[in-house]
């Protein structure tokens, strides 16, 4: 067995019990000089063995020894062989009863030290149980919501495939020159998607926000987050739009675009 078996197993706590079979003592000794570690949890046995004892060990009464005496009635004429061999006997059931009372403590307080033990394990096993069921539950919430949002992406995808929408592609500016995006536009509906194909990372407290440009006049779209590869549907308060265009702005939005923090711009083909 390994060591956290062999601590398991509560061969330890039979050893400072001296209650172990002479095969099982062999064993433990093996696995005390195998593991040195174990000398101490053994000590620590020990001294609460000892503890135990000193706790529940009473001192007789005082005066119980003179009670004793005067209820003990001595007759000259029988003092003879056979007293001198009953009195022998009452010492030797005496010591028996003492031998008899010891072990039994000892083993009504190994017993204990084991069931503290296992209510202490049990207690553990408790706590991973419970563990593990609220991990089950959170991942069970993880997968349904990655479920719906797969739903609503390949709703939102069947949607801008019809030749309802116009799909607008917005290169990045010379400050972002790797960006990229796309702008799927509803001129009925005013519905209004971006597909994020490949964005700047966004600093603390800011947003990306979604212009329309309808003869010279930005009109906002919305704000977003950094959602890489996701669409995001904006309200787009025009029919008309001659370019559409994100900038970076403050969390919330901007009632007029920051030019020198936009990211990608494109033309709308055919306005």
């Amino acid at each position: 067995m390994n060591l956290i078996e062999f601590k398991d197993s509560g061969l330890l706590e039979l050893y400072a019990l001296n209650a172990c079979s002479p095969e099982e003592k062999l064993l433990v000794e093996k696995y005390l000089d195998l593991y040195p570690a174990l000398s101490v949890e053994l000590d620590d046995i020990n001294a609460a063995l000892e503890n135990y004892a000193q706790i529940y060990a009473e001192t007789p009464p005082i005066g119980l020894d003179q009670k004793i005496k005067k209820q003990l009635v001595f007759k000259p004429e029988l003092k003879s062989f056979s007293n001198v061999a009953a009195t022998e006997v009452k010492k030797n059931h005496l010591n028996f009863y003492r031998i008899s009372l010891a072990a039994s403590l000892l083993v009504v307080l190994g017993l204990s030290i084991i069931l503290f033990f296992t209510q202490s394990r049990l207690k553990d096993t408790e706590n991973q149980l419970a563990i593990l069921n609220q991990e089950k539950v959170l991942l069970s919430e993880n997968v349904n919501r990655t479920s719906l949002e797969l739903t609503n992406l390949s709703q939102s995808f069947k949607k801008i495939s019809t030749d309802d929408f116009i799909q607008v592609k917005l290169a990045g500016t010379e400050k972002f020159p790797n960006a990229q995006m796309k702008v799927f536009w509803n001129k009925a509906s005013k519905e209004t998607f971006i597909s994020l194909i490949q964005i700047p990372n966004l600093p603390s407290g800011k947003q990306f926000q979604l212009w329309a440009l309808v003869n010279g006049k930005p009109i906002n779209a919305g704000v977003f987050d950094s959602l890489q590869g996701i669409l995001i549907l904006s309200d787009v308060s025009t029919t008309q739009a001659d370019l559409f265009a994100v900038t970076i702005e403050d969390k919330g939005g901007s009632v007029s675009p920051t030019l020198s923090e936009m990211v990608v711009a494109g033309k709308v083909i055919g306005s």
